[in-house]
């Protein structure tokens, strides 16, 4: 466990720095991690964090190794352990991850890169930690460390198709002011289009209610709680298109 020198909260430039003066040791954290993973198939992922604490100023690494005992077992992300080792510990942020492993085609996306980024799973996890950032780094390695990425949380997400729109991280989470600046534009347009399709469906109910389909009504209405939560967990539950959207769930009844 260290600390960084300034008694004031750093900017990402100054994380990213330590990142890289630190990432040569998540490497070889990961690979020692690595040799305790469990797979049936032998498909092993070694992991290394760099988590900070915004509070007392300190930093500490935390490694983690993948689980998966069968075909059919519910895996467990080497990523994902590492992150919420460092929550349990106390670690409000993480800086970013080092991941040690061969790569392979990601069942999702299906995008094949040089190295290993965390699997779809291990993604939508990581989103609804608050700790994880789009900010944070995401650095990956092939076993011999020969081939050798670094980007950021964003990035990773991009590449495999997404752009955190669902994140639902709270509006007090760490370093995120500009991830939250957009992160609630865009929750607030999927709110208006939203509030569009409520209003068609409260139209329709009024001329001819056996055209709007009961399915259609419960499906608005799952999307509309879905969003409004995201809305309220980023801080802007108090918006008058929320207000004005949980007015017409109350109209829009099957």
């Amino acid at each position: 466990m260290s600390a960084m020198s300034s008694n004031s909260t750093p900017s990402w430039p100054q994380l990213r720095e330590l990142f890289h003066e630190m990432l040569s040791q998540l490497f070889e954290e990961a690979k020692v991690a690595r040799e305790y993973a469990v797979s049936y198939r032998d498909f092993r992922v070694g992991c290394a964090g760099l988590a900070y604490n915004t509070e007392t100023g300190k930093w500490e690494i935390f490694r983690g190794a993948n689980l998966k005992v069968s075909r059919n077992g519910r895996p467990v992300c080497a990523e994902s352990i590492v992150v919420q080792a460092a929550r349990a510990r106390g670690y409000n942020l993480i800086i970013g991850l080092g991941i040690v492993a061969e790569t392979q085609r990601d069942d999702d996306s299906g995008v094949v890169l040089d190295t290993l980024t965390p699997c779809a799973e291990c993604r939508e996890t990581l989103l609804a930690i608050p700790a994880m950032s789009l900010r944070s780094l995401i650095a990956t390695a092939t076993p011999d460390l020969s081939t050798q990425e670094v980007r950021s949380f964003g990035e990773v997400l991009k590449i495999h198709g997404s752009d955190g729109r669902s994140y639902p991280q709270t509006a007090d989470s760490p370093m995120l002011a500009g991830d939250l600046d957009r992160l609630r534009a865009i929750a607030r347009v999927r709110l208006v289009n939203l509030l569009e399709v409520a209003n068609d469906l409260l139209g329709v109910l009024l001329r001819d209610s056996e055209t709007a389909t009961k399915e259609k009504i419960e499906q608005c209405r799952r999307n509309a709680e879905k969003e409004i939560a995201i809305a309220r967990g980023l801080g802007i539950g108090n918006d008058p298109v929320v207000e004005k959207l949980i007015r017409r769930l109350h109209l829009v009844k099957p």
